[in-house]
């Protein structure tokens, strides 16, 4: 029976980490449904085994003593060796660091996994729902400020109209990228004349 305790630990954060995990995938991010699912199912059989693998052990008399074992050593041994994990989720691409709230969330179902695995049922599914939670509401928190088009009062318009130019400026995002288009045009141009400009 206790075993089967057990097995429901580890059912319980799998299905936590399937959820985290299918949020991210939902946002095409690095680490998804089964990176989440198998953080959160192994952390919680790291913490299982440091909790109740050395059972036996304690029962034993060697040389007239009982032995001792610390149960945290395992458990610190997950949080450290999840940061490696993270660690590879997170890139800088120019001078935006991308990644970081990914291998937060992977860190978080570590936690997660852990707490279940410790039989805190409570602690680690209400951690699961504010994870969720924080990641839903907050994704596109604050939200970008869309590119603003060069204004017709700008001194470039002045200039351009000294010279009896028409200037037309046009914002469009592609592929995540915004491109600007100027196009500048005398008014009475020889077909030579005419330039148009792309940035």
């Amino acid at each position: 029976m206790f075993q089967a305790e057990l097995i429901l630990r580890l059912v319980i954060a799998c299905v936590c980490g399937i959820f985290i995990g299918y949020e991210r995938k939902s946002h095409a991010k690095a680490a998804g449904v089964r990176t989440h699912a198998v953080v959160a199912c192994a952390s919680a059989m790291m913490m299982i085994l440091s909790k109740y693998a050395y059972m036996d052990v304690l029962e034993m008399d060697l040389y007239g003593q009982l032995v001792k074992i610390d149960p945290s050593r395992i458990a610190s041994g997950v949080v450290s060796g999840i940061g490696f994990l993270g660690a590879g989720l997170i890139f800088i691409n120019e001078k935006t660091v991308i990644g970081l709230t990914t291998a937060a969330g992977v860190w978080a179902t570590c936690g997660i996994g852990m707490a279940l695995g410790a039989g805190l049922y409570i602690i680690g599914i209400a951690a699961a729902l504010l994870l969720l939670l924080m990641q839903i509401v907050l994704h596109n928190f604050p939200k970008e400020k869309a590119p603003t088009p060069v204004s017709a009062s700008s001194p470039l318009h002045e200039v351009l109209a000294a010279l009896e130019t028409q200037l037309e400026s046009q914002t469009q995002q592609q592929e995540g990228k915004t491109v600007y288009t100027i196009t500048v045009t005398a008014s009475n141009p020889e077909p030579e004349e005419a330039t148009m400009v792309q940035v």
